[in-house]
């Protein structure tokens, strides 16, 4: 995941922007700002989140200030705020009436002090709508970080406040989603007590309980995931694949992007932790996260790392990263993997190309031909690489002659300078 920041942006243009009269370009230094400024920055946004006349910008700032410090809860980044400075912070938002800028929430959150959620729930109670709702958001930025995760005393509290009658219906639906964010099956009994209510709140209880369902179930496990370096709610400027975790039947592969893949086994002990390999069983915190501008989708965190379902794209970089080490494997071991990988991959142009190439490593040479030509058929130019890929199945299968006559055909579609040039010629004997 990689999220837009301008060309050569500093935070010194970003606070130029922000005293623009166009309220666009204030917004505008906002959003930048939440991509690359630091700690040194939040005291100056915090107080524009109270100031400025727009409150488009007072909210943007507010988030600003929150993805500033969602970068600094977990791992050694959190060292960069000491605890007298979050305790700053939130001495500042205690002189607040939230009314002004119900975005400063989401910065409360994210200063990770135990005391932030204490006045995150004053704020859920709050008679005013807009207060009401950013209490909520800051409630589930509190709630999903991996800093929380083994938290004992944070699930009582948050579920029991669906029994609390000063709680109103738009909250109550609010608090569900982040138990479920959380994977919290404990709250189940407090969520089911509202399923006969004909509005938001039943319909929120419905669907909550359906993915607390889903989450107790191994076979949502199954498929590919990403470790991104971030935590859940973090924000970047960039985010990369650090790590990749494949759970199929019975086999797992964990491995570093364009490094290794390692096929282990893998289970689910009485408790629901993830043990590989007969290690040490690894608590699973089974979750329902997006990353920004996506929607939620089953996420885990384990070792206060953030798993998430790896997109389509996703997938085949990690086809194609483990083709790029596969040159000592044999082809039995290709195939092995190959059942792992084949059905990860997606039905587009893309997917079928590192099909191919993975079944061509498994000597499956007829199937990567089948595979090539039914891409090939939807195609009225098709790129030189299928040809190429075609050829080598061809040649893998047997057929000689059709290897030839598309090898040449590669040839004609590619020029001088396409990537199997050589190989092809070699094979021509030109």
């Amino acid at each position: 995941m990689e999220v837009h920041v301008a060309d050569k942006v500093t935070p010194e243009a970003c606070f130029e922007l922000l005293t623009h009269k166009s309220i666009h370009d204030r917004a505008e230094g906002a959003r930048q700002l939440a991509l690359i400024g630091t700690t040194e920055h939040v005291g100056q946004l915090m107080q524009i989140a109270q100031t400025d006349k727009s409150p488009a910008v007072r909210l943007g700032c507010a988030g600003a200030a929150a993805d500033i410090l969602s970068r600094h809860r977990t791992g050694h980044a959190r060292r960069k705020l000491t605890l007298p400075d979050r305790e700053a912070i939130l001495a500042q938002f205690r002189a607040l009436d939230p009314g002004v800028n119900p975005g400063l929430f989401a910065v409360l959150a994210t200063l990770d002090l135990p005391r932030s959620l204490d006045r995150i729930v004053i704020g859920l109670r709050d008679p005013r709508y807009d207060v009401r709702q950013g209490a909520t958001v800051g409630l589930l930025r509190y709630c999903t970080s991996g800093s929380v995760a083994n938290n004992n005393r944070i699930p009582p509290k948050v579920i029991a406040l669906l029994g609390d009658k000063r709680i109103r219906a738009d909250v109550l639906a609010g608090i569900m989603r982040v138990c479920v964010a959380c994977g919290w099956q404990q709250a189940r009994p407090a969520i089911e007590q509202y399923l006969d209510r004909g509005d938001q709140v039943g319909k929120a209880a419905e669907e909550c309980l359906a993915i607390l369902d889903a989450q107790q179930d191994p076979q949502t496990l199954l498929g590919a995931w990403t470790y991104l370096g971030l935590d859940a709610g973090e924000v970047k400027a960039k985010a990369k694949a650090e790590r990749v975790l494949v759970l199929a039947p019975g086999v797992a592969i964990h491995g570093v992007r364009a490094k290794s893949y390692t096929p282990k086994t893998w289970s689910l002990d009485e408790t629901g932790a993830l043990v590989l390999d007969g290690g040490a069983p690894q608590k699973l915190r089974r979750m329902w996260l997006a990353l920004p501008g996506a929607e939620p989708v089953h996420a885990f965190q384990t070792g206060g790392d953030t798993w998430y379902a790896a997109d389509p794209a996703a997938s085949v970089a990690l086809a194609l990263d483990w083709l790029s080490a596969v040159h000592d494997n044999s082809v039995d071991d290709c195939r092995s993997m190959g059942e792992v990988l084949l059905p990860l991959l997606p039905d587009n142009a893309a997917g079928h190309k590192a099909a191919a190439r993975i079944e061509l490593a498994s000597g499956l040479g007829a199937q990567a031909v089948a595979r090539v030509r039914a891409v090939l058929a939807k195609r009225k130019k098709p790129p030189a690489e299928l040809l190429w890929l075609l050829a080598q199945g061809q040649d893998l299968a047997g057929d000689t002659q059709a290897a030839e006559q598309t090898w040449r055909a590669y040839l004609d579609r590619a020029g001088a300078k396409g990537e199997h040039v050589a190989q092809a010629q070699a094979r021509l004997g030109l």
